[in-house]
């Protein structure tokens, strides 16, 4: 019956692998934790087995937002890194004019 449910409605499957997945991701077993990307994989993988499919404009949708969330996640460090590597050439190349002047 659940299986019927999540092929015909698959969002409530999508919303269901987040839930559950960040519930058994929450978990820790001794120094180890799944976290909640681990955990939502792992529930999707499961439930993507009951035959729900999503429509392309939905998969659309969620690979545009994982890839804002990349984005949105790493863009400050990648930023940052860029930053100190212009100033360090700055320096360095101002160290090197005043050197062999």
């Amino acid at each position: 019956m659940i299986w019927n449910l999540l092929a015909s409605q698959p969002e409530i499957a999508l919303f269901a692998s987040l839930a559950l997945g960040f519930f058994i991701g929450s978990f820790k077993l001794g120094p180890i934790q799944l976290g909640g990307v681990c955990g939502s994989l792992i529930v999707a993988l499961v439930l993507g087995q009951s035959g729900a499919r999503l429509s392309p404009d939905l998969k659309n949708i969620a690979f545009a937002l994982f890839i804002f969330a990349l984005g949105f996640t790493g863009g400050a460090q990648f930023f940052e890194v860029r930053a100190a590597a212009v100033c360090c050439r700055g320096c360095c190349s101002t160290g090197f004019g005043r050197a062999f002047r």
